[in-house]
């Protein structure tokens, strides 16, 4: 990210040092002390831009680095006088070269408008750590082109060296620096604050001059700066992690485990969870099953002896949870036998499995049996999403992510039987098995029923969503009966942002209501915008992690909105685009394009693409419009004409003739009427 650095010190005879050397040094040139008759060579350095800024009324011969600095060694004549100021700036490496200067050139100035002269060098701009050297004069000019004293009896002539004017060039240094980075498109800031003053828990590290540097470098150890510059960013790590779990924690709450087991069935539930590295509930072990699944699926890329190799590994795993599923469900038979012994025949093992486990972690008191086919929806959700997960390779579960992953293994498939003069034909004759390219198709094939099968898990996955919305169960099978999936999907996610309650008065009202003002989208947007521009960065410094994370946490906090969320950042721009929210629009485009030319390549598989920015589909105004008049032609017109239809049958089905049921029951089973 970009770092804030602001040194300023005073280079002092006293300390045997020479404003003529520091320039030559600072330069990379050859200088002459006309007083020692001395050459300053520092030609071999390197300096990458230098310039002499100079105030209104300085002569024009200042700007010769020799003369300029000549004159002030002649001028201050005392053995310990004070000879100049060197303050040093790091520039931002988001920045390209010219930019940097400009910014450096923008500083230099404001400091020769106050009256000193300001020696600017640019050191390491094409590295990683660019920065400035601005060496300036302790005396301003008169208005003949002459120093001036830097005292008048007990009163100094310029206020340079109070800790006021310190203050000062530091924020003017932060205030410049934001307004090139905001110049050229950075969404990141900086402050001349130190951490404790900006809210950061991190701890500052010092600085590791040329003395430690020379030291490691004769010494071969590391010096005390350098060791205790250690301990500080480890002790910043573990912030930083401490954070990210922090957020992980906001996202998904953990669960607990485990009475009803004896003894011995604890221990090798202990043992096992140890050896799976894995913290043991039903839903992480359906989850697991279904990772072994699709890495054998996967392992049929691997050449043969390392696909077997892989696979024994994947069977002992399958094992291993097949043993700590025998014990939850030794478990739940203890848990029902004692609860609900009328109704274990009313459940498949699975189902008490995970029923029992949610009882003894969620609910105080054992709740009603008529209570538990909700806690098995709960279930089934889960499950789906796990499942819909892996397939999709942890992108967005939607329609989208499950049709473009299907493109991309039919075109796959398509391509390696063409290559290989194999139809589809060859395929389901099983007629391939002796090729080479066997397991490749066996696992394009694998994928592709997958994705069918997808689609069957996403409308169970969608279904238990929405009756959520229909407590009433005719008004529920309405929904399901006469919506299309991309319609349940626009009705969960809309939900998924804006809360059931608000959802409802949107479609009612059949236009939006905003979820956040103006400022709100303006903060939200300017913060995710942060963290993307961070995530895409090469080369993440401990700050930048840090400011992700608690960036992510004040957003999850104040306005939950997760900024890894497709459908917050969807909803986000929405919102945007209807209020005409021209500053958050920016925010939103600066992130999308980098987001999503990154991740939106047809050419890619979603499942290959390991990225943490997910894949984002802005709605535009057009698209909610017509969303709009869809639900309420659904509401309106295809529900109610569904649910009288069903009540007609229900009583044409009442009052039919038991000949006539028969009859029907026949046809329906595919027998023949006329019998």
């Amino acid at each position: 990210m970009a770092m804030y650095y602001f040194d300023n010190k005073i280079v002092s005879r006293g300390k045997n040092q020479s404003s003529i050397s520091k320039s030559a040094y600072n330069s990379a040139s050859k200088i002459k002390d006309y007083k020692t008759n001395e050459i300053k060579d520092f030609s071999i350095k390197e300096c990458d831009y230098s310039r002499v800024i100079l105030p209104e009324n300085a002569p024009e011969e200042f700007k010769d680095r020799e003369y300029l600095w000549n004159s002030v060694e002649q001028v201050e004549n005392r053995k310990d006088s004070r000879l100049a100021r060197e303050i040093v700036i790091a520039l931002p490496t988001e920045l390209d070269n010219q930019s940097n200067i400009k910014l450096a050139e923008e500083f230099g100035e404001s400091l020769a408008k106050e009256g000193m002269i300001v020696d600017m060098n640019i050191h390491h701009i094409n590295k990683q750590n660019p920065h400035a050297h601005l060496l300036c004069t302790l005396r301003g000019l008169d208005k003949n082109g002459n120093f001036e004293p830097k005292r008048i009896g007990n009163k100094k002539v310029r206020d340079w060296d109070s800790n006021e004017k310190n203050l000062e060039w530091r924020k003017r240094w932060a205030d410049i620096q934001n307004k090139h980075l905001k110049l050229n498109g950075v969404k990141d800031r900086v402050s001349h604050n130190s951490y404790n003053d900006q809210n950061i828990d991190l701890k500052p590290t010092k600085k590791e001059g040329w003395k430690s540097r020379k030291f490691e470098r004769e010494t071969g150890k590391k010096s005390k700066i350098s060791k205790y510059n250690d301990d500080i960013r480890k002790q910043n790590q573990d912030i930083i992690k401490n954070k990210f779990i922090s957020v992980s924690d906001k996202i998904s709450t953990k669960e607990n485990v485990l009475p009803y087991l004896n003894k011995e069935d604890t221990i090798n539930l202990k043992n096992l969870a140890k050896t799976l590295k894995l913290y043991v509930n039903p839903i992480n072990i359906y989850e697991e099953n279904e990772k072994v699944s699709d890495l054998k699926n996967k392992a049929l890329l691997l050449d043969p002896d390392k696909r077997e190799i892989k696979l024994n590994e994947l069977d002992d795993r399958s094992e291993q949870l097949n043993q700590v599923k025998d014990i939850f469900e030794t478990r739940a038979l203890n848990f029902f036998k004692e609860n609900y012994p009328k109704h274990i025949n009313n459940f498949s093992n699975d189902e008490m499995i995970y029923i029992t486990d949610h009882i003894l972690n969620n609910e105080s008191e054992i709740p009603d049996s008529k209570n538990l086919n909700s806690i098995v929806d709960e279930k089934r959700y889960l499950e789906s999403q796990k499942s819909l997960n892996i397939i999709l390779g942890n992108r967005d579960i939607s329609l989208d992510s499950i049709n473009k992953e299907d493109k991309f293994f039919s075109k796959k498939i398509n391509n390696l039987l063409k290559e290989n003069n194999l139809t589809i034909d060859d395929v389901f004759d099983k007629s391939y098995k002796n090729l080479k390219v066997a397991p490749k198709i066996d696992y394009y094939m694998n994928k592709i029923q997958d994705l069918k099968k997808s689609q069957d898990i996403i409308n169970d996955y969608y279904s238990i969503q929405i009756k959520k919305f229909f407590p009433n169960e005719k008004e529920f099978n309405a929904f399901n009966k006469t919506t299309t999936p991309e319609e349940k999907e626009e009705l969960i996610d809309m939900s998924k942002f804006y809360g059931k309650k608000h959802t409802i008065d949107i479609i009612k009202k059949g236009q939006l209501i905003p979820k956040f003002t103006k400022e709100e989208r303006k903060e939200i947007t300017h913060n995710i915008s942060l963290i993307k521009e961070k995530e895409n960065k090469t080369n993440l410094t401990q700050l930048d992690k840090f400011v992700i994370q608690d960036s992510k946490e004040k957003l999850l906090d104040k306005y939950n909105i997760n900024p890894d969320s497709s459908n917050d950042l969807k909803y986000i721009s929405l919102e945007s685009e209807i209020e005409n929210d021209e500053e958050s629009l920016d925010n939103i485009k600066s992130f999308t394009n980098k987001n999503n030319i990154k991740n939106n390549d047809s050419q890619k598989s979603f499942e290959s693409d390991n990225s943490s920015n997910k894949f984002f589909l802005p709605i535009s105004a057009s698209q909610f419009t017509n969303m709009m008049y869809a639900f309420s032609e659904l509401f309106k017109e295809r529900m109610p004409k569904y649910i009288k239809q069903s009540d007609q049958s229900q009583t044409n089905t009442s009052t039919m003739s038991e000949k006539e049921k028969r009859r029907r029951k026949e046809r329906n089973r595919g027998g023949d009427i006329s019998l």
